[in-house]
């Protein structure tokens, strides 16, 4: 009597943990190199400009809006005297010397430099004015 060789099975399949790690790397390196700015708050309409500065650091914004009101760090002030108040204490608290001017297209020039006259007279060292790349709209 002749003794057959033990029957060999194989599994047949596709391993997906390889795959699974292939997915979780690509969306790591994605989100990682991807360059996230969220501005919470104010739904503006900056002027646009062609030169651009990116700022690391998180400075103190001044909005102003074409209806007047003065908002600092999205959090509105009584005009240019509530402003006045506040900035020393929010620069203090913050410990920065840099502040983005954002005002909308519509803002005098006036009070764009009224609100850069405050930061000087603060002792602000950096002031930088916020706008859009052309053709963002």
């Amino acid at each position: 009597m002749e003794i057959a060789p033990p029957r060999r099975s194989y599994l047949i399949g596709i391993g997906f943990t390889s795959l699974t790690d292939i997915v979780l790397l690509l969306l790591i390196f994605f989100l990682l190199s991807s360059s996230f700015v969220l501005r919470p708050g104010l739904a503006i309409r900056l002027p646009e400009g062609e030169a651009s500065e990116s700022v690391e650091s998180a400075p103190l914004s001044v909005t102003l809006t074409e209806e007047g009101a003065v908002f600092l760090d999205q959090m509105r002030v009584d005009g240019f005297s509530g402003l006045e108040e506040a900035l020393p204490r929010a620069l203090a608290s913050r410990g920065t010397g840099t502040i983005v001017l954002e005002a909308e297209r519509g803002v005098a020039l006036e009070h764009a430099v009224r609100v850069l006259d405050l930061a000087r007279m603060h002792g602000v060292e950096n002031l930088v004015i916020a706008t859009e790349q052309k053709g963002h709209d």
